[in-house]
């Protein structure tokens, strides 16, 4: 039996096998083996680091997965200005410090995890981001990042996972281009602002592990209502659902 390479799991995510993953980084990895700085990927956490710290990132450099060993550790628009190619940016730990105008103006794919209370980032422009990963982030309703996070006019993509501060979903009006929204073990969060309802790219909610949630926006347009952990006494109007083509086992009844 022969296993496949890449395949589509789990919520349409594309799973590829370990070899192919291999070879691919190995072929990255032979674009400069002395200067990693010069590579136009970087997932390597300590590489990634040293090439930061070191300043001798440059503009080869597209994707960077960049883990802070300490949480507190800053990292400045000057250490990252060079990247000016940057299109995918996994962020694990530190903090964003300083102006970042025009410094991400490229980026497309932004996955940023723990996150400290502080917000010290200005002009965190994101004007072609299409994917957004909040994870494990101390943000609420009221949080400064949001107000940034608006110049996102592309977004496609928004998951915040495991927020636990989050008790409200502000203002989405702003992300006409939205298709999917996953909020998932946002454990009090208890509502979603009623701007989703004019989302009319939205074709996917998940709101799995957010167990404060009483009831849904009534009005929104949905291919697909991805609710797997709810309790069954959760009010959803699928009347006002106008394109709802699935309803899970866990909520038919």
């Amino acid at each position: 039996m022969h296993m496949p390479l890449i395949k589509i799991i789990d919520h349409d995510k594309i799973w590829i096998h370990n070899q192919l993953r291999d070879l691919g980084r190995d072929i990255v990895h032979q674009e400069n083996r002395q200067r990693p700085g010069r590579c136009s990927r970087l997932w390597s956490p300590e590489v990634t680091l040293n090439v930061i710290l070191e300043n001798e990132g440059t503009d080869d450099v597209e994707a960077l997965n960049l883990e802070a060993p300490n949480q507190m550790w800053s990292f400045t628009s000057e250490e990252i200005a060079r990247l000016v190619k940057l299109r995918f940016l996994k962020l694990y730990g530190g903090k964003l410090v300083g102006d970042f105008e025009n410094t991400f103006s490229k980026l497309r794919w932004l996955s940023w995890y723990h996150r400290p209370a502080k917000f010290q980032v200005t002009n965190l422009k994101l004007r072609n981001l299409v994917v957004l990963k909040l994870s494990g982030m101390y943000i609420t309703e009221c949080w400064r990042g949001w107000d940034h996070i608006k110049e996102a006019k592309n977004l496609k993509v928004l998951n915040i996972t495991g927020c636990e501060y989050l008790t409200r979903v502000p203002n989405l009006s702003t992300f006409s281009m939205l298709e999917r929204l996953i909020l998932e073990d946002c454990e009090r969060l208890v509502e979603i602002d009623s701007s989703i309802g004019e989302l009319k790219c939205l074709v996917y909610l998940e709101i799995n592990g957010c167990n404060s949630m009483e009831k849904l926006p009534a009005g929104s347009s949905l291919d697909k209502l991805g609710l797997a952990r709810l309790y069954r006494e959760l009010s959803v109007s699928t009347g006002e659902l106008n394109s709802l083509i699935e309803l899970p086992e866990s909520i038919r009844a």
